[in-house]
């Protein structure tokens, strides 16, 4: 008789699921859609390595409500293990997404993804759903930051992203470093496809940063001080097309914390009204308890824009 895994430990993140969709008026359809997404990544968790994370953004209030965005993250876990196993991974990923996405350029970014299955990755899978839309997003993991705060990152990462780019026969345009590089990921949506670039900032890349985005992080620094561990990096947003070198389309600011901060306590609030107030976000606090509140998780990371939105990434 076949046994069916059951991953007991997700029990608690399929909660946190339910009372989020409440909260952020999720329809039906997006909450039947969600689910068989979380259940997907859930069945091939065999070894438990899988954590979830909740993503979504504010300014005036949450933008795009109804959308609701979930990330898997399985640090050293499926596709770090050796070749066969990213390729498993991979071709998991692009089975799940491959009939819900019309993005042209899907094929030609699985098949980029194949070129460094060699090397030891982490590969990160997660989609927005809003109805029965979907849009998926990539993230192959370069470097990252222990709990203590030691930076490290893979061997290679120039020859990874070489092939990367060979492989979508374009040219990239971001400036930094592939030594300052942390992850590469790609947004796959109804017909445009994007890439991402995640670098460290550092003495030698802040200045791909324009004057206010380094002194609001300066700030948030004295801020924090050394009450809450954290550090930061930045993304930039390309589109993936070989006839244009226009710049990044968007860019953010991450404030990640290596400390606990929970999802639902006072003085995280208090906290938030603080980090707000220096990053230009006008959302008020008691529509942020309404949110946050829903869901009994860690605040794993804030990212900030120019013109003050601000994402939220909740480990659940």
């Amino acid at each position: 008789m076949k046994v069916l895994h059951k991953n007991i430990s997700h029990l608690k993140t399929k909660k946190n699921l339910l009372k989020f969709m409440k909260a952020f008026a999720a329809s039906a359809e997006t909450k039947k859609n969600l689910m068989w997404f979380f259940r997907q990544l859930v069945d091939r968790d065999t070894s438990e390595k899988t954590e979830f994370e909740l993503s979504f953004k504010v300014k005036d209030d949450v933008l795009h409500k109804g959308e609701i965005r979930l990330l898997n993250i399985d640090a050293r876990g499926y596709s770090y293990q050796d070749e066969l196993s990213f390729l498993e991974r991979l071709l998991f990923y692009k089975k799940m997404m491959w009939g819900k996405t019309t993005c042209e350029r899907k094929k030609q970014i699985f098949s980029a993804l194949e070129t460094v299955a060699k090397t030891p990755l982490d590969l990160y899978g997660g989609a927005d759903i809003f109805g029965k839309k979907f849009s998926f997003a990539f993230w192959l993991i370069l470097g990252g930051v222990e709990q203590s705060g030691k930076i490290s990152f893979v061997r290679n990462a120039d020859k990874i992203l070489k092939n990367i780019f060979d492989a979508l026969e374009i040219r990239p345009t971001y400036a930094v470093s592939a030594g300052d590089i942390l992850n590469l990921g790609f947004d796959l949506e109804e017909k445009s496809a994007f890439y991402k670039i995640y670098y460290i900032l550092n003495g030698e890349t802040e200045k791909f940063i324009n004057e206010r985005e380094k002194k609001v992080t300066l700030e948030l620094g004295r801020l924090l001080g050394k009450s809450i561990k954290h550090w930061f990096f930045v993304s930039e947003r390309y589109i993936i097309d070989e006839t244009t070198k226009k710049g990044p389309g968007r860019r953010k600011i991450y404030l990640e914390f290596l400390d606990l901060v929970p999802t639902a306590e006072e003085k995280t609030f208090t906290l938030m009204a603080k980090i707000f107030k220096l990053v230009g976000c006008p959302i008020q606090l008691s529509l942020l308890r309404n949110y946050l509140g829903a869901v009994d998780g860690r605040i794993v990371i804030i990212a900030f824009e120019e013109d003050g939105t601000v994402t939220f990434y909740i480990r659940i």
